[in-house]
């Protein structure tokens, strides 16, 4: 049976929940300003510069970075009372759109403070340093989710790239235990405030993936098809718990490409099934500059065709 039309926080939250959708839902985890400005032909991007342009594309939900003010300083975490997220309340009160924020993990943070080999190194001798970061960071990010989900945001997005092309940056054992078990505690502090939770990460992984379930995440964005994460496997295991955004490479929409074989692209990520739900179509990696623009209309054009 048909679904009625639906708008974009009814298709996005029926995609997580795994219900019934009328289309595939679009979404992605970054949008350049450069690429806003090119798609609706302005100087400056603002909020309806922003908005324009996602509507024009068919998108579904917006991804806001956190943004920390004054600038953070070197060594140190941020308060989350000098955190903001651009045009947050608008986004809420002028738009449809499903409202996600973005945080970052403590993989991130522990590059950021002691460089990404030095973290890697004490996370390996199990230094109390990294402990007490995990937490400082758990810390922080509860606080940021109640902020957020208070202000409106619908959803969270957890960005840690906690893998690389060949697989997890550290054993799975490791990375339950030393990391998942503290994302668990942000998981369910979003789940508390009435909202939804994403991982990100680039790379492949596979091995995380059920210990990212035991965490509560309702879904997963990358999915990084060039790392060897194959979709439609992805899908078959995991596909009725977890809700899976992304996986067309960026190469699509950046090298000159048919419409052939932008269609076949799109017809690899849509044939996994998207009518019960489960499923977001985007990138792996957002849309940065140096986006072909035909590329990108045409894509478009084709999920909606295809739906």
């Amino acid at each position: 049976m048909p679904v009625a039309a639906m708008d974009p926080r009814e298709r996005v939250l029926s995609a997580i929940r795994h219900r019934p959708v009328d289309r595939v839902p679009c979404g992605e985890i970054l949008v350049d300003d450069v690429l806003v400005a090119a798609l609706v032909g302005a100087e400056a991007v603002g909020f309806e510069e922003r908005l324009a342009a996602l509507t024009s594309l068919g998108m579904d939900l917006v991804c806001l970075p956190t943004r920390f003010h004054p600038p953070l300083l070197e060594g140190y975490l941020p308060s989350p009372d000098t955190a903001s997220w651009p045009d947050l309340l608008r986004w809420v009160e002028d738009s449809r759109l499903f409202v996600f924020v973005m945080l970052d993990g403590p993989f991130t943070w522990g590059a950021r403070l002691l460089g990404w080999q030095q973290f890697l190194l004490a996370v390996g001798r199990g230094s109390e340093q990294v402990e007490e970061m995990v937490l400082a960071v758990e810390r922080l990010n509860r606080e940021l989710v109640a902020r957020a989900v208070d202000l409106g945001a619908m959803g969270v997005l957890m960005a840690d790239d906690v893998a690389h092309s060949r697989g997890l940056a550290v054993p799975p054992s490791i990375l339950r235990e030393r990391f998942l078990r503290s994302a668990s505690r942000v998981v369910e502090a979003a789940h508390s405030a009435g909202a939804v939770s994403f991982f990100h990460s680039d790379g492949n992984l596979e091995k995380a993936i059920p210990d990212l379930m035991e965490a509560g995440f309702d879904g997963l964005q990358c999915l990084e098809a060039a790392a060897g994460m194959d979709l439609a496997q992805v899908k078959a295991r995991y596909g009725d718990r977890l809700c899976l955004w992304g996986n067309l490479d960026f190469s699509e929409l950046v090298l000159p490409r048919s419409r052939e074989q932008l269609a076949a692209a799109v017809e690899n990520v849509l044939s996994v099934g998207w009518r019960d739900g489960g499923l977001i179509f985007g990138t792996s990696s957002g849309l940065a500059e140096g986006v072909l623009l035909e590329n990108l209309k045409a894509v478009m054009e084709l999920v909606r065709g295809s739906c």
